[in-house]
């Protein structure tokens, strides 16, 4: 798989978006680079996409909207709860590409599973160091 940058660099790759859709992928690559840094940067169907764990953060901007992936299934529900106007599929949300006013809302999504997965991850760093720590006392005995 490429990076994204290796993909962006394809110039017939850039040049098959419109304005108003480099917008909104150059504005979301840049978030991702700029607050997310530990995902793993790569691309899925030539979409952008972001890796932490087994969590994923997808997008692409074509015929006249802006589609957002993501398998955090509670994110999911929260942004079909602040965007009733989007179209809604499996793990996706799509949005009119005129409507820039809904990126921060994506922007809070994309930290909100970064700070759930963060969480995981110390939940399951203190749950490992408990169990070793209870066997260390059990050889002790």
């Amino acid at each position: 798989m490429e990076t994204v940058s290796e993909l962006l660099q394809r110039l017939e790759y850039l040049q098959h978006f419109n304005r108003e859709e480099r917008i909104w992928m150059g504005t979301m690559v840049s978030f991702m680079r700029r607050h997310l840094p530990n995902w793993q940067e790569t691309t899925f169907c030539c979409m952008p996409a972001y890796r932490n764990g087994h969590h994923y953060i997808a997008f692409y901007a074509s015929r006249g909207s802006f589609a957002f992936y993501i398998n955090d299934s509670g994110e999911w529900l929260h942004l079909k709860e602040q965007l009733s106007h989007a179209a809604f599929g499996k793990r996706s949300v799509r949005v009119p590409l005129e409507n820039t006013a809904v990126i921060p809302v994506f922007f809070d999504a994309c930290r909100s599973v970064s700070r759930r997965v963060n969480r995981i991850k110390k939940r399951a760093q203190s749950t490992n160091f408990l169990k070793n720590d209870s066997v260390a006392k059990k050889l002790l005995r």
